[in-house]
């Protein structure tokens, strides 16, 4: 079964200045080709006559990434992105239920990791912010002492 998505997605991303015919047509193929076979990378550029050491430096040019990653999302099909909407709301639902199971909140914690690093940056940059206020407040008394003290002697 083929996958759909909308051919005119693709047409409507604006292509950067910096991009030639040939970035924009490997950036379309690669994002289909990714889509629709699942290939690896060195497949892709030996069917296309690329080193993989050009693809890569392709890559590094922030206008390409930029570009193949609008791409790869116009052609990811309505129905996958309506699936993956479904999923994630019954995944955010886990944490409310009367009795989520042990797996269900490890799953929960594998596919929200980003929040709980988010969470622990956090904190650490609260106790870095105290730290540094109790730091500045001990080099401010030891000035203040070490002022007072060339004054008085």
């Amino acid at each position: 079964m083929e996958k759909q998505y909308d051919e005119d997605l693709i047409k409507l991303i604006p292509v950067p200045k910096i991009l030639d015919e040939r970035h924009v047509e490997l950036a379309i193929k690669f994002a289909r080709g990714k889509q629709m076979e699942g290939f690896t990378i060195a497949d892709f550029c030996k069917h296309n006559g690329i080193s993989t050491k050009t693809w890569y430096g392709f890559l590094e040019t922030p206008e390409f990434k930029h570009y193949l990653g609008e791409v790869q999302n116009a052609v990811i099909p309505n129905s996958e992105k309506d699936a993956y909407q479904q999923f994630k709301n019954h995944v955010l639902r886990i944490p409310y239920k009367q009795n989520p199971s042990i797996k269900e909140l490890e799953f929960f914690g594998d596919t929200f990791s980003y929040l709980v690093e988010n969470e622990k940056r956090q904190k650490l940059k609260a106790l870095d912010s105290e730290n540094t206020s109790s730091a500045k407040f001990t080099n401010e008394e030891a000035r203040r002492s070490n002022l007072m003290a060339r004054l008085k002697g």
